[in-house]
């Protein structure tokens, strides 16, 4: 009966090993574990007449359930190609989306991330006209955007991209004598490389493998611009954080340098600091990370440069600069994942931005930073969530705001792979589903956001 198995769960809880109490709020229901549904009858039911309304639904009466439009997609290349495959069902906008049949096709989600950014698409698709095969990723990046404009809703592939970042890396690796497999096992080697050089070394290696492929795919574009035509410092100017790095150890002894950074990595923030700057923004956002993330310290005992004698050596790291494009890679534990779908709008949709006294200030009115001389106003451009299903599958799908200048307004799209998907700005910006991981956000100018995308044929080639 119910009392002797109370003692018996009595008995086995030790001191050593406590039996915890299930957490609901944590893991959701219990005992829910899914039917066994065979992948082949997923991709013929999918595929076989499935109503248009059905596989783009992405709202679900359950919070803990995956809805459909977030579904793993069937795989088009089959015995007839991609030709054979009726795409119809999964997009009527006019919007392309990417085949996921390539490899490293995690890239696919921040590649469609950044062809939404005018400023990026404009300058990327620009380069065009001046063929400069010597910037691969840029040239075929272009390349990729222009096809993605023109194509207007067919599917469309990343594979030259993907085969430039293959000669890339190769490139490397010769230069290098390391040699990788994969583009993964290269951006490891490039994180460990980093964090050699970077004070706070297992920030940079706990880093997701999108997170690291956000970070090289920036630096090399902004490297790559320098070689073009006219040497161009355009994305170098939209995403550039100027961060300043002071070393000082307890003998005295400190050392400055100032690095151009791409992207910013926000890891957690002590208890302490969340406390304080939560009462400063009136309940928890996003906010409160990045401004942790563009000023914080970091201490540990380590070998001075100097004296040789280990030391406690403090480090402060500085952004101090706000420029045009936020690029914002989120690496963050499952504690604090829960606590961010536990509050309601912790994805900000807007918020405004000023350097004061060397540290970036940022509020969620305009108001809150008066007297301030430069004012910048920032609004979500979109980002990219990793997606858990009840196998536990993860896969990436990205959404972004697109500026509607004949109606003066935005609407949200959602990218799973090849299915594309008008929103609502309310499931956008929600983040309580347990099944939804926020992994790169980019918050741009407002003022860039509203300018127009400009293809290759407005130039004369």
């Amino acid at each position: 009966g119910p009392d002797s198995m109370m003692s018996q769960n009595e008995k086995l809880s030790t001191q050593e090993f406590p039996l915890l109490r299930y957490d609901r709020t944590k893991y959701g229901m219990r005992n829910a574990i899914p039917d066994y549904v065979c992948l082949r009858d997923i991709r013929k039911q999918i595929t076989s007449g499935l109503e248009t309304s059905d596989i783009q639904t992405y709202t679900s009466i359950n919070k803990y359930e995956v809805p459909p439009a977030y579904s793993r997609l069937p795989l088009t290349s089959g015995r007839f190609g991609t030709d054979n495959f009726d795409f119809t069902p999964f997009n009527n906008t006019e919007y392309s989306g990417l085949d996921p049949d390539v490899d490293n096709h995690y890239t696919n989600a921040i590649i469609q991330l950044y062809r939404f950014i005018p400023e990026m698409f404009n300058f990327v698709v620009g380069c065009l006209k001046d063929e400069n095969f010597e910037t691969t990723l840029l040239t075929d990046l272009g390349y990729l955007f222009d096809m993605m404009e023109r194509s207007h809703g067919k599917i469309c592939s990343s594979s030259n991209f993907q085969a430039s970042l293959k000669s890339l890396t190769d490139k490397r690796q010769l230069e290098n004598g390391e040699p990788q497999e994969h583009l993964e096992e290269y951006l490891e080697s490039l994180c460990i490389r980093e964090s050699i050089e970077d004070f706070n070394s297992s920030e940079s290696i706990k880093r997701n493998m999108p997170q690291k492929f956000n970070r090289f795919l920036l630096s090399q574009l902004i490297k790559e611009e320098a070689q073009t035509v006219n040497h161009n410092i355009t994305l170098n100017q939209c995403f550039g954080l100027e961060t300043e790095i002071r070393t000082e150890c307890s003998c005295d002894h400190y050392d400055t340098t100032v690095k151009l950074l791409p992207s910013l990595s926000i890891s957690g923030i002590n208890k302490t600091v969340i406390k304080q700057l939560n009462k400063k923004s009136n309940g928890q956002n996003i906010l409160p990370y990045i401004e942790y993330a563009m000023k914080n310290v970091t201490q540990k005992n380590s070998i001075c440069p100097t004296c040789g004698k280990t030391e406690t050596i403090t480090q402060e790291c500085t952004v101090k600069n706000l420029p045009s494009v936020l690029s914002l890679e989120l690496s963050l534990l499952d504690t604090e994942f829960s606590n961010i779908r536990s509050s309601k709008n912790w994805l900000t949709s807007e918020f405004y931005g000023s350097i004061i006294k060397n540290k970036a200030v940022l509020r969620s009115t305009a108001s809150e930073l008066k007297g301030t001389s430069h004012i910048f106003k920032y609004e979500l451009n979109g980002y990219v969530a990793k997606i858990t299903d009840n196998n536990n599958e993860t896969r990436l799908v990205t959404y972004v705001k697109k500026y509607n200048p004949k109606e003066n307004c935005f609407k949200w799209l959602m990218f799973n792979d090849y299915l594309v998907v008008e929103i609502t700005e309310e499931e956008a910006l929600k983040m309580t589903y347990p099944w939804k991981t926020p992994e790169i956000i980019i918050y741009c100018d407002a003022e860039e956001l509203r300018k127009p995308f400009f293809s290759v044929d407005t130039y004369s080639i």
